[in-house]
């Protein structure tokens, strides 16, 4: 069948209403697609012993009002849009949590440092050559007698000076989501548009879950070989306890 005798006066009046009635840029590509499928019901229609009228009565009736088309467009664009802005603000609450869970892992190795010793936190190579000892023993010159200790301190301050740096990008993360949640409350929108409210706590559970395996199997190989795995022990310990409250929520997610 070809364009001119599939195409009568309704479909394209139909057609031309239905451009107008939607944006500009989706226009052609769903007009086009409508298109299709109304030729191939009319053409339908028309081998069923339909007059021609009568296939593109037939043919418009079931593909659907104009209202309706353009509604469920809206529909789905709201969708979309609601999808991805729910994605973004779950990014944006993970990525908080996971930096204030750093920053805190550095605070417990800070109290292990103090109470069982620097070497079991830090886990650094103690070997230096000649120049790297002198150098480190300069910088600690009254808390290091030795050059295995001073590459102690040397690693340990390392490592809590990126945890700090860590928990402080998480507390403007979290100052960022707690504003973005305000202005979304602010618009009626209180929870989540599209995603299940058991969304985040199942993706914290695998991600923090992860992290906690991760950590916890590191530890292992770092202790067999005779270092100090208190640094991702209390990083473990942080993520085992994060996967534990939100595994809580979770169940009471499932439970309503």
């Amino acid at each position: 069948m070809t364009r001119e005798q599939g195409n009568g006066d309704l479909v394209q009046q139909y057609l031309m209403r239905l451009r107008a009635s939607l944006p500009a840029r989706d226009a052609e590509m769903i007009v086009a697609e409508a298109e299709d499928h109304l030729l191939e019901t009319v053409h339908a229609g028309l081998a069923a012993g339909l007059t021609e009228r009568e296939a593109q009565e037939a043919a418009i009736s079931a593909f659907g009002s104009l209202t309706a088309v353009v509604r469920a467009h809206r529909a789905r664009q709201f969708r979309s849009a609601a999808l991805a802005g729910d994605l973004g603000t779950a990014a944006l609450k993970l990525s908080w949590l996971v930096l204030l869970a750093v920053g805190l892992t550095g605070v417990l190795d800070l109290v292990m440092e103090f109470s069982v010793g620097a070497d079991f936190v830090t886990g650094v190579d103690t070997t230096a050559a000649a120049a790297q000892c002198r150098h480190l023993l300069a910088e600690y010159p009254y808390a290091a007698h030795n050059c295995a200790q001073a590459t102690i301190l040397g690693g340990g301050s390392g490592h809590l000076i990126a945890c700090i740096y860590a928990g402080l990008f998480g507390l403007l993360f979290l100052e960022g989501y707690v504003g973005l949640r305000y202005l979304q409350r602010h618009r009626g929108r209180p929870g989540w548009q599209v995603l299940p409210a058991g969304f985040f706590p199942a993706a914290a559970v695998v991600v923090f879950g992860l992290l906690a395996a991760g950590l916890s199997w590191r530890t292992g190989v770092i202790a067999a070989d005779g270092d100090g795995p208190g640094g991702l022990l209390t990083g473990a310990v942080v993520a085992m306890a994060v996967v534990a409250f939100y595994a809580k929520r979770l169940r009471s997610y499932r439970c309503r």
